[in-house]
């Protein structure tokens, strides 16, 4: 699985919250600047309007208007300024040259063109709102580009319902058209014995201004960007000596520390040092700390787990002490008694075949009288040789003084009889070697019975038919 790691998080966070706010610092005062510019200029053009339609001569605004209704009503072939250029246009706006020779319309051409030139406009001019034909035809335009008296440009162009009604001072608006751009437009209108004559309008182009704006913001933001950058770079590397370094040092020290020799690391961790001053170096203490603890309560384990590996060796040990016989090394009562109760658990859970030998040494009395005790412990380990010789593969144990037992199973349990009969060879071998003391000599009297489901109840009954058998047995 890739890792995404925390130096490329920390890059990728940083670069993508710079980037946003470059874009909302830009967009923001990109945004705030227009709308200063848009106020200024919007408030400037009403300003401007509301001034040139008080200062104009209505009567000559009423005449050049009324000249260029004549001539604009008698023309049924008009041609928009949308034509501006053509044959047909030229044409068209040479039947009102003859409007451009009135005094009023020079007077006014005149005071136009100077609003226009001090007030630093893109044009100052009168123009009639004509309801019939939805134009706004233009009387007289002092603007640097002018359009001719008679021009007309539709003014039903977005929304007929929120036009405002002819003669009412309309809003000022920046608005965009393909023919002039960016422009903000104010009108005001003309009253001449009270009725309305024409609008004062002026345009303030503001498409340069707002094409400055747009390189002032992609310059912001290229500068923001830049600064970022470098920001970025300084918080990555802070970021890679105060975070990523230290806690890359601690895994590493950490990963090894499983791997490696626990003493070495443990060294590595008491010599580490990372001084942030925040919670890496907390983490780092407490790690120490843990390590330093972990390595104790490990050590004490071991120790721990020695003395219990002594404790169950001992254990053992007294269990088997008490489970053998001193004097013939060969297991005692309690080893038979648990060997009988676990033949006993066999029979509650299923058949079993096995066969109980008893043997015993009926003559160690005597032997004991006539050579000392000594000599007859020496006549019990002898016979007990014998009997654990003849019966290898099977438990043998020292029940009594001169008592033994032998559980057979498997092949001993199916060659009993050959065994029995084998012990009783090694015991005249054993009588007829000279070079065997007398007390060696002496043979064990032995015992068999067989188990038999249905006729006996458990090993008790098994044992004791062993010892009528036994009984049976002549002393040698």
């Amino acid at each position: 699985m890739n890792r995404f790691s925390l130096r490329k998080k920390t890059i990728l966070l940083m670069a993508s919250v710079s980037i946003l706010l470059c874009i909302a610092a830009s967009l923001s005062g990109g945004a705030m600047i227009v709308h200063v510019i848009n106020r200024d200029n919007i408030a400037k053009a009403t300003s401007i309007s509301a001034n040139m339609a008080g200062a104009l001569n209505a009567q000559d605004v009423a005449k050049v208007r009324d000249a260029v209704q004549a001539v604009y009503d008698s023309d049924p072939d008009r041609v928009s300024n949308s034509k501006r250029g053509t044959a047909a246009y030229n044409d068209y706006v040479a039947r009102y040259e003859r409007i451009m020779l009135m005094p009023e319309y020079q007077d006014l051409l005149a005071r136009l063109r100077r609003t226009t030139k001090v007030s630093q406009l893109d044009s100052a001019y009168l123009v009639w709102m004509d309801e019939r034909t939805e134009a706004s035809v233009y009387l007289v335009d002092g603007g640097t580009d002018p359009c001719p008296p008679g021009s007309f440009d539709p003014f039903y162009l977005k929304n007929r319902n929120n036009r405002t009604p002819v003669g009412e001072k309309p809003e000022t608006r920046a608005n965009y058209t393909p023919e002039y751009g960016w422009l903000v437009t104010a009108a005001c209108p003309v009253m001449y014995d009270g009725e309305y004559v024409a609008y004062a309008a002026v345009d303030i182009a503001i498409g340069a201004i707002l094409n400055e704006i747009i390189n002032y913001v992609i310059g912001l933001a290229l500068i923001l960007l830049i600064i970022s950058v470098f920001l970025v770079m300084i918080g990555v590397n802070l970021v890679g000596k105060y975070i990523v370094s230290p806690i890359t040092e601690l895994s590493a020290v950490a990963m090894k520390y499983t791997e490696s020799d626990k003493d070495t690391e443990q060294h590595r961790f008491e010599h580490l040092e990372i001084h942030t001053g925040d919670e890496i170096e907390d983490l780092v203490n407490a790690m120490k700390q843990m390590v330093a603890d972990l390595n104790y309560h490990v050590e004490e384990l071991s120790v721990t787990r020695v003395k219990l590996d002594d404790s169950r060796s001992n254990a053992i040990d007294i269990a088997e002490q008490e489970q053998r016989d001193p004097l013939t090394g060969i297991r005692n009562r309690i080893a038979c008694a648990r060997a009988l109760e676990r033949i006993t658990f066999d029979l509650r859970h299923g058949s079993v075949a096995f066969a109980l030998v008893a043997a015993n040494l009926p003559t160690l009395k005597a032997i004991n009288e006539k050579y000392g005790v000594e000599k007859g412990n020496r006549a019990i380990v002898s016979c007990c040789s014998t009997f654990c010789h003849v019966f290898e593969h099977s438990p043998v144990f020292r029940i009594g003084g001169d008592e033994f037992l032998a559980i057979l199973k498997g092949n001993d349990y199916e060659n009993r009889a050959q065994l029995m009969q084998t012990y009783q060879d090694r015991v005249a071998a054993l009588a007829a070697d000279g070079s065997v003391a007398d007390w060696e000599k002496v043979p064990m009297t032995l015992g068999i019975a067989v188990y038999e489901e249905g006729r006996d109840a458990g090993v008790e009954d098994v044992y004791r038919r062993a010892l009528e058998d036994l009984k049976r047995t002549p002393v040698q």
